[in-house]
This record gives C-alpha cells, structure tokens and sequence, in this order.
C-alpha cells in the first residue's frame, strides 16, 4: 500500500506542477508559439525548469503543440543525484486550453503508455517548507477519465517487479477533491484496489471508500513478510459529515478478521478537531518480523486526542496494549504554547526485543521502559526522557543493563533547540575486536552536557568513565 501511494503521489505532482505552469505561461505560449512543435518544446524545457529542484531533474521531451485540443509528450523522466529514477511514456490529454483562462483545467481524458518508477527518491538537501493553511491548488482540475494501462513499479520499492493497470477519474477545486480509482495487479487478476473519496470541506461532507485484495503472496504481504504469504483484505469504510464523522477498519487474513478500529472525527468550537481510535485485534500478524515482539498477542487501542490549530494536540486518553507492552500518553503538546505531556511505554515481564537493518548490518534492543515528560513553555520547556534498556546490539558486540537519561530545563520545541544533559550508562559489554574490547570494559558511563541546535550537536565537556578508559575530552 505504501509503495502504490508513493506512486500515484509522484504521478499526480508531476502532472499537478505542469498544470499550474501552464496557467502563469498561457499568454507567452500563445506569444512563442503554442501552436507549434518547435515552440513547445521552448516551452516545455522552461516548464521543466521551473518545476525541478535542486535534487529533481525533470525532462519534458517531443511534446505536441500545447494548445492543441490533444495534447501528446512522448516522454517526462524525473531524475536526481543517482540517475533517473521515474519514466512517463506516451502522455496523451484530451483538454480545453481555454479553460485556463478562467484557471480551470478541465479535460476529457489524461493517459500515459506506461509509467516506470525504479525507486524511491533520494532525499532533498533543502527541506519542504510546511504550511498550515488548507491544500489547495491554484487552478481547479477537472479530469473526467484517468487511464494508466501500465505502472511498473521496481524491486527496490517492492521486493519484486510489479505491473499495475489503473483507471479513475479526479476533480480538484479549490479545498474539495473527488477521486474514484480502480487498480489491478496484472498477471494477478484477484488482486485489485478500489477506492472513492469525496473531501468537501465546504458542505461539511468527507467520503473514505478503501477495497483492497491480493491472494496469498501478494505484493503487499511480501512486503511486510507476513506468516504462511497470507490471502489480505483491507477495508476502509466512512461516509457522512466532517463535523461527525464515522469509519471502520478492517483487515483480514486468509479470510478470518484480524483487526477492527472504529474511527470517529468531531468539529468542535474555535476549528478544534475531536479524534477517536477504538479497537483492537491481531496486529502482530500484519507487522513486519521487526514489531511482532511489541505486538504479540491482541491489541487493544483506546485513544481520544483534540488536534487545535496551530499544531497542538490535547491527548485525554491514550493507551495502547499488547501481551508484551504497555503505552500510554496524556496531556498536550503545543509547539507555540503551555505543554504537559506525559509518555510512558514499559514492557509486560520480559524485555521487548525490536530489530532494524542497516546496510546489511542488524541492530537490535531489549527495551524494559521508556518514558517522557515535557512541560511549561514551548520555548523554554522542561525536558526529561529515560530509557531502560536489557540490551543493545551491532555488528561490533553487546551492551547489557544500559540506562539512558536526557534532560533540559529549557529546550525551545518549536525550533527543537537547547541545552540538553544527556547520560549513559552501561554495566555489562561484550565486544568481538578484542582490541575494542580491552580499550572500553564495562562498568562504563558517558556524561555529555549537549547544545543541540538547528543544523548541529556540540558538546564542550563529554567525559567518558569505564575500566578501560578514565577521564574527560
């Protein structure tokens, strides 16, 4: 499911930035020559440029006259630091240019031969500016019928090569959008996606309509590895207000129902959002192998949380709970204003064992509790985690017993800078170099007061303790 956002999410911003280039460049098109291959490509080239970033090359090649009532390119790539990553093949659209005049693109028809996406983007060096004014687009989009015969999305987002045929049709004006999308995996016909979504906050109207099916071994089950390659059925089901709004989740394996949330959202007064998750299941037989230690056995969710303007959030109930742990949260978290949140998370009897991979390197923890507390103001906030951990390992060996502490008495959240003491300790080491292992012996303990700051962490005095190693740097 991840893998198939990301790609109608990239898709739809490549055609999304041409058409909002299109509008500002409407009257030099018909200056340069709109009519002509030639001066479309002129064009084509400059809204490429425009639309690139400093890490997001994107090529617009043979385009057809872009005023012409059918519009052709015959290729876009898309491409970064490591090479083209994206391909669009044939796009054809059937549209009326003078629409734009009255910033409406409206069309009959948007397809493209084939869609090739090898990988997942390499990370922006310059960071997206967030906003917290409602989406919205500078024109309003109108697209009648959407037909992509052949999305192809690569072993590097899902395991496998795949091969998606999708149809649909989307409507953007202004805050509200309509989407219908059918999707099937080819060379798989039991495996399809249908989805309907109306977001119409002006007539307080919000519609989440999710069908999802793959038979054993399908590519969302390879992707989480689930037990036995399980048949999976996800649902996601809500139609009604937005000031009252209630949806369903569900999901089942080989049939049989493994979970089951009730989600509800509220308007109350001041634009304040009311938002419940109740339920519960099997979650640990839809995780990856690295989270089933946390979710063994049935979980249960119970949260009430109040999400304010401005990005506060008021948490009144907030637990989660498996056979292995236990999580709770309460009380608010406000990035420009008061805060007195408290997050605990403690194992049941026996340590919880999370892994992770990194350039073929394991890593993994044996967390027996962890817990935060934040309070007073945002940019003067108390600060103070604690982490318990049984074991950490890496490639290089074991650590054992290991307490970690971190305080501030006034870290600025908003700007997530400030003075920071953090402590390590740990009682028991075993390392496999044994040059490593006769420099640092435990019983060890690291003392580093921080300066954390936007783009940097300094430390002026870090002192390092063990019986291998005494002393301060």
């Amino acid at each position: 499911m991840i893998w198939l956002k990301r790609i109608i999410g990239w898709t739809l911003r490549i055609f999304a930035g041409l058409l909002a280039t299109l509008v500002t460049l409407t009257i030099l098109v018909i200056v340069i020559g709109g009519l002509s291959a030639s001066g479309s490509q002129f064009l084509a080239n400059q809204i490429a440029a425009l639309i690139s970033k400093d890490n997001q090359q994107i090529t617009i090649v043979a385009p057809s006259p872009l005023l012409s009532q059918t519009l052709t390119v015959e290729r876009i790539t898309v491409a970064d630091n490591g090479g083209t990553y994206a391909t669009i093949e044939g796009l054809a659209l059937d549209w009326t240019p003078l629409d734009l005049l009255s910033r409406r693109f409206t069309a009959e028809k948007l397809s493209a031969r084939s869609i090739r996406i090898d990988r997942a983007p390499e990370p922006s060096a310059t960071p997206e500016v967030k906003s917290d004014e409602p989406f919205s687009l500078p024109i309003g989009i109108d697209i009648a019928a959407i037909d992509l015969p052949s999305i192809k999305a690569g072993a590097a987002l899902a395991r496998r090569d795949v091969e998606i045929a999708a149809k649909g049709a989307a409507q953007i004006i202004g805050s509200n959008i309509t989407s219908q999308l059918t999707a099937t995996l080819l060379g798989e016909p039991s495996a399809d996606l249908a989805a309907d979504v109306l977001y119409a906050p002006d007539d307080d109207r919000l519609r989440l309509k999710l069908d999802y099916a793959e038979p054993k071994g399908g590519v969302a089950g390879s992707l989480l590895q689930l037990t036995d390659q399980a048949a999976l059925d996800l649902s996601i089901d809500g139609d009604g207000a937005i000031s009252n709004w209630a949806g369903k989740i569900t999901a089942a394996l080989d049939g049989r129902q493994t979970i089951s949330v009730d989600a509800t959202h509220r308007l109350a007064a001041e634009d304040k959002r009311d938002i419940t998750l109740v339920g519960g299941g099997n979650f640990a037989s839809l995780m990856p192998p690295q989270l089933r230690d946390l979710f063994a056995g049935e979980t249960a969710i119970d949260l009430a949380a109040r999400v304010i303007p401005g990005g506060a959030i008021e948490i009144s109930k907030g637990d989660l709970s498996t056979a292995a742990a236990r999580i709770s949260a309460s009380g608010q978290y406000d990035p420009n204003g008061i805060n007195d949140l408290a997050l605990v998370a403690e194992a049941n009897a026996t340590p919880v064992r999370l892994q992770w991979q990194q350039d073929k390197a394991i890593y993994g923890v044996a967390v027996r509790r962890a817990n935060l507390t934040l309070s007073g103001n945002a940019q003067t906030a108390a600060l103070k985690a604690a982490v318990d951990l049984a074991t950490l390992s890496a490639p290089q060996g074991t650590l054992s017993d290991i307490g970690l502490t971190a305080e501030s008495s006034a870290f600025d959240i908003a700007d997530r800078q400030g003075p920071v003491d953090l402590q390590l300790a740990v009682q028991s080491a075993e390392f496999f170099d044994a040059q490593l292992a006769n420099y640092i012996r435990a019983p060890l303990k690291i003392v580093a007061p921080l300066t954390i700051e936007e783009d940097a962490v300094t430390t002026e005095n870090l002192t390092l303790e063990s019986a291998g190693i005494g002393g301060g740097s």
